[in-house]
């Protein structure tokens, strides 16, 4: 925003909060769906011999799968839930590392190809100043002349 000039800041505040929201979606849509697609792969091995229904259920939320496991219950149950707890969390180590991943290459990015402007925002701004002192001078010099 410092880039911009200051009859333009609107515009780039627009900018900035539109970029921002279509972010987010697509940050949570995609990570979301490396995470289910992660979690689903994971867990595939643990739901052998299960009915297919009870099956598709524990590979769609991990809720449903430690609920299965506790209707199970004995040790087949608690294997099921423990299975479900490890998939989540490998799936959400998989979906953050893709997160910090696109950060820090987003970061470099910015770093490396943006341009620093707030310094010459600032020299406009000065200028401008200067200008508007100038102006004022003139028309005090008229004002007295006249």
């Amino acid at each position: 925003m410092g880039s911009l000039p200051l009859g333009k800041a609107g515009v780039g505040s627009a900018m900035n909060d539109t970029t921002r929201q279509i972010g987010g979606a697509l940050g949570v849509a995609i990570l979301g769906s490396i995470m289910s697609s992660s979690y689903t792969s994971s867990i595939a091995s643990s739901l052998r011999g299960l009915p297919s229904t009870v099956a598709g259920a524990a590979k769609s939320s991990v809720g449903a799968a430690l609920s299965i496991g506790v209707r199970i219950g004995g040790p087949a149950g608690r294997s099921l839930a423990n299975s479900a707890r490890v998939s989540f969390i490998h799936a959400m180590s998989r979906g953050m590392l893709v997160g910090a991943t696109v950060a820090v290459v987003g970061a470099l990015v910015s770093l490396v190809w943006l341009p620093n402007r707030a310094a010459s925002a600032e020299r406009e701004l000065g200028e401008d100043l200067e200008l508007g002192r100038l102006a004022q001078e003139i028309g005090q010099v008229e004002t007295v002349e006249a």
